[in-house]
Formats: C-alpha cells, sequence, structure tokens
C-alpha cells in the first residue's frame, strides 16, 4: 500500500534520495529479467532528461544471473546511479545505496560481513519489502517471458504507475486504465524449444520513463490509484478466492459410486480374463484373442500364425498372456482417454479440460 506523504519522504530522505526520480525494479536476477535493456533505457532516460537527477534502485541479488556491475561499465553509466538493496543477516535491517560488493560490515548494528544485496536467503519482510516499493517514483519491469511476475502487482498496490513489456503476462498490466505504460518488444526464439521471447526496446524504455516523469502529480496519482484499484479488483485474495469457492459450490454432488466411466467404451477389452489352460495351444490363443482383446480370429490370421510360431519357438503362455494383458490396458486407457475427448468436444464446446493423472498413467 501506498504509505502516507509524510512517511514517504521521511524514507526518501533517510537514504538521500529527496531530489531523485527513483525507477524501480524488484526482481530474481534471472537471465529472462531484461537488465541490459533497463540499463540501455535507463541511459537514455538520463541523456534526455538529466533534470531528473534519476536513479535506478535494482532490488535483487547481484551474484547470479546478470553481471550487473559488468554492465554498468559497459553502458557507461556512473555506478553511484544504480542502487540496491542491501540486507544484515543480523539486525535484519536494509539500506539502499549504490553496490560495493558483498559481505558488507553493517553500518547499524556494525556486525562484520553480515550485509548483501537481498537474496532468497536474507532479504526484506513484507513491511520492509512495502517501503521499498514507497520509495519509487515509477515501477519498470522489463522481462522476456514470464507466468505472473507478481512484483507488477506489488508496485500497483503501492500506487505507482507500472511500465511493463506488452507480452505474455504483461499484457495485462500495461494499458493506462489499469495503470500502466507498455513497453515495446522485438521477437527472438529460445534455442531448442522455438519459444516466443521478447527483447525490450531500450528506445521504449526510454520514451515511456520520458512519459510518467513529465506527468503532473495528480497525472501520477490518479494513474497509480487506476493500477491499484485494478490489483484489488482482479487479484486479491477474496476475489481470486471467491470465484472458485462459488464454481465448486455450484457443482452438483456426485454418487461416484452409480459412475462408470467405462461403460460407453464398445471397444472394451478385458485384461483381468482368466485363460482355459486346459485348452491346446491352437484353441488357447483363439481363445485369449477373443476374450482379452475382443477379437475374432482363426488359423489364417497373421497374429495367430506369429504367435504359434513363437510356441515352436520354446515361449511359454505364460509370458505370451502378459503381452496380452498389458496391450489391453494399454487400449482401454487410449480408447478412454479418445472417448472422454469425444465426449467432451460434442457436449462443451470451446470448454477446457483439465485432465488429473494423481499416479503414472
Amino acid at each position: 500500500f501506498k504509505l502516507e506523504d509524510r512517511d514517504r519522504e521521511g524514507l526518501r530522505e533517510k537514504f538521500g534520495l529527496t531530489k531523485n526520480f527513483v525507477i524501480g525494479f524488484v526482481f530474481r536476477n534471472q537471465l529472462r529479467k531484461s537488465v541490459p535493456n533497463l540499463l540501455e533505457g535507463f541511459k537514455k532516460f538520463k541523456e534526455k532528461h538529466p533534470r531528473a537527477e534519476a536513479k535506478l534502485l535494482l532490488h535483487t541479488h547481484w551474484s547470479e544471473g546478470w553481471d550487473i556491475p559488468t554492465l554498468i561499465k559497459e553502458k557507461g553509466l556512473d555506478n553511484d546511479n544504480i542502487i540496491t538493496t542491501y540486507c544484515c543477516a543480523k539486525c535484519k535491517r536494509f539500506t539502499i545505496r549504490a553496490y560495493d560488493g558483498q559481505a558488507r560490515d553493517c553500518d547499524v548494528c556494525l556486525a562484520q560481513n553480515a550485509l548483501s544485496t537481498t537474496n532468497i536467503k536474507e532479504g526484506g519482510s513484507e513491511k520492509q519489502l512495502n517501503e521499498i516499493y514507497n520509495l519509487m517514483d515509477v515501477y519498470c519491469h522489463p522481462f522476456t517471458s514470464g507466468g505472473q511476475e507478481i512484483p507488477i502487482q506489488e508496485a500497483k498496490l503501492t500506487g505507482l504507475v507500472t511500465l511493463a513489456t506488452n507480452y505474455s503476462c504483461g499484457e495485462d498490466s500495461c494499458v493506462p486504465e489499469r495503470g500502466g505504460l507498455p513497453l515495446e518488444w522485438a521477437e527472438y526464439r529460445e534455442p531448442g524449444t522455438q519459444f516466443v521471447k521478447a527483447s525490450t526496446s531500450a528506445n521504449s524504455i526510454c520514451e515511456q520513463l520520458g512519459k510518467v516523469y513529465t506527468m503532473s502529480p495528480s497525472e501520477r496519482q490518479e494513474m497509480g490509484q487506476q493500477a491499484r484499484t485494478f490489483v484489488m479488483n482482479n487479484y486479491c485474495i477474496e476475489v481470486v478466492g471467491k470465484f472458485f469457492e462459488d464454481l465448486f459450490d455450484e457443482l452438483p454432488i456426485i454418487d461416484w459410486k452409480k459412475v462408470d466411466l467405462t461403460s460407453h467404451v464398445t471397444e472394451k477389452r478385458y485384461p483381468d480374463y482368466e485363460p482355459n489352460d486346459k485348452l491346446d495351444n491352437s484353441a488357447w490363443l483363439i481363445d485369449i484373442y477373443k476374450n482379452v482383446l475382443t477379437m475374432d480370429i482363426d488359423e489364417t490370421d497373421n497374429g495367430y500364425k506369429y504367435w504359434m510360431n513363437e510356441f515352436i519357438k520354446g515361449k511359454g503362455r505364460e509370458e505370451i498372456f502378459h503381452f496380452f494383458k498389458h496391450t489391453a490396458t494399454k487400449e482401454n486407457q487410449e480408447l478412454f482417454k479418445k472417448t472422454l475427448k469425444e465426449e467432451v468436444d460434442a457436449t462443451r464446446p470451446n470448454k477446457r479440460l483439465a485432465y488429473v493423472m494423481p499416479e503414472h498413467e
């Protein structure tokens, strides 16, 4: 949530950010997060809007994924303008400053080697994370692809205008009526899978940051409120939970004792059939064809000839019957899936089916 103005300004003063336009990005430092693109876009923005005295706050771990210090040098950026979150493993406080390595001494509790950039082992609390979002003036989330990217929703809850790559889950968040702006991208393919990935445009990052920077305070506040409302109306527990509660409550109670999932399969096989071992090999083989695979054959059938030849080679009835039993089980599974699909296609057009297998198929 958005802090009161006096609390927010107090935080910004604490970390020396009162004069700065702070651009934030909260992320796990994975290669699918477009850090090089963001740094290039940030560089272009600083060149175009020097009066913004912009700072880029990267709330992430600097010892995995992208080599951010090298990228900063490569882009010709001033390291002091790229700030990050340090968390103390001892006193659990955080500080915001330029990156200068890991395992630093804590300025508050003086614990040695206790201060590192936020990571999956040591990070801020939910309260602290809320404060970190409140340090920002705008939130920018460029990525190659993603399932939800929850920091976008967290940023919206704090009333921030959110910039997101206009691809995958970003499409839900990057429209003005939802408190967002889209970042343009170019397609590339993931090696091996051919999966479509997005390379976010640095020029688009620069342009959209410029739009937010030049907004009046009232425009930014109105858009930030739209952002929060969108998340509250679509992502909160009460909304999502009620959707599933209502869905389950509307479903009829089923007496599974009265349900036979295989009764409509006309070509059902019978793997549990017990063959008559008193028959000779020829009659025995014709019998299991009929009563296991529901096939009527005679001595002219190629399958009959094959298995009679296996008898001559020395194969026993137990081994042959095992093959028939396995085949019957497999064909029953295929028939069930085929019939189920046909039934769904006919009775529930344009619907999706969740097929749950709690055990191995």
